[in-house]
């Protein structure tokens, strides 16, 4: 889908009552509107129609800062990669960025695609949903969880297809932990080496996957604390493999014995609170917040063809607006001036734009002082 620079200017009311708030040097009451709320994030800097939240799992995180963030690679069409690393040095690098709360997708069939807060899926070159010959470069900061005791732990995962999985060490440089590369069934890799965790150990990781072929897809990510002088990578299933070995996809994959004997040997999945997010990632946009609920959604449209759209919500968030001109399938995210406000309001001022002609569907987007989203229904003009 293409976008549009459009100009846009933007006037947002505030609701006008006033309030115990005190008064000001002069003497007179202090109105609601003096007092403006600014959210504690920049709406602008994950915009909703570039995130995509977890496609696997549509798990949202618990946490603003924890997570894992990944770019998405595809294959470009007649390409034959057979390595991760082919995807991420000769893919084409889509624009989205994805935000999982953990890796936790047992073997199962991967169907849906990339699905953005809109409900647009990414497409491959040849116009199809992504589903296959994709890749993701994950990061994310490990840290124990609250209840995680202090020791030597190793890693392990479960995945279909290839898997390369770094760690930055204390001299500041990654080496690999797992590496389980190239096409194949779902298949445990485990790590050949043990992370020395106490509370206090922040290691920064790189976890590279991709999915070759269709259909069956499988990314489990398990940690396991060594016993006293007990070395990484001598499970007995390390190195196996099978599309029904571990779950059996016909039965919404349903855990099988290699797997349950996995749990019974002291293997756990990797917990949520395990992944947290760089700092030079801001924060996880798709954190489980408080849903604004929007509701009263108007528009107008004046003499010189400028469009107005204003709508209330129940608590105060941030406003946006999507517009999409159905005629040529630009698409634009208006900016959020990141202002907090039980009442919204947009106007649309684009150059070569006559609102009155113009066949468009436009969505009012809010979200939530702790990072709930809602998509308002579609206004639709001139369709």
């Amino acid at each position: 889908m293409r976008f549009v620079h459009l100009f846009i200017f933007i006037s947002l009311s505030l609701a006008l009552s006033a309030c115990g708030g005190g008064h000001n040097e002069n003497g007179t009451p202090i109105l609601e509107e003096d007092f403006v709320e600014y959210s504690n994030f920049d709406m602008n800097f994950h915009p909703l129609t570039k995130t995509i939240c977890d496609p696997f799992t549509e798990q949202e995180s618990e946490s603003f800062h924890r997570g894992i963030r990944a770019s998405l690679y595809s294959a470009p069409s007649g390409s034959n990669f057979s390595s991760v690393q082919d995807y991420i040095d000769l893919g084409d690098k889509q624009e989205q960025t994805l935000f999982l709360s953990q890796m936790n997708v047992p073997t199962r069939r991967f169907e849906k695609g990339f699905i953005n807060a809109f409900g647009e899926a990414i497409l491959d070159d040849g116009g199809e949903v992504l589903i296959e010959d994709f890749a993701l470069d994950m990061r994310t900061i490990f840290k124990l969880g609250k209840d995680q005791a202090p020791g030597r732990y190793e890693i392990s995962v479960l995945a279909d297809d290839g898997v390369v999985w770094e760690f930055r060490d204390e001299d500041g440089k990654y080496k690999e932990l797992i590496n389980e590369d190239g096409i194949h069934m779902t298949r445990m890799g485990c790590s050949s080496v043990a992370l020395d965790l106490n509370e206090n150990s922040e290691v920064p990781m790189r976890i590279k996957y991709y999915q070759g072929p269709r259909h069956h897809i499988a990314l489990v990510a398990m940690m396991r604390k060594l016993d006293d002088g007990e070395e990484p990578g001598g499970d007995k299933q390390c190195g196996k493999q099978g599309n029904k070995m571990f779950f059996d996809y016909t039965q919404g994959s349903a855990p099988k014995k290699a797997y349950t004997d996995l749990m019974e040997r002291g293997w756990k999945v990797i917990p949520a609170e395990n992944f947290n997010l760089p700092l030079v990632f801001s924060y996880n946009p798709c954190t489980q917040g408080d849903r604004p609920d929007i509701y009263d959604v108007a528009e107008k449209i004046d003499e010189n063809g400028d469009v107005t759209v204003s709508w209330k919500t129940k608590a105060k968030s941030s406003s946006q607006l999507l517009v999409n001109n159905l005629e040529n399938n630009d698409q634009h995210l208006v900016e959020s001036d990141n202002v907090l406000r039980f009442e919204h309001e947009i106007k649309i001022k684009a150059p070569g734009l006559d609102a009155k002609e113009t066949s468009l569907e436009v969505k009012p987007v809010s979200m939530s002082h702790n990072l709930g989203r809602e998509v308002g229904p579609s206004v639709y003009l001139n369709d």
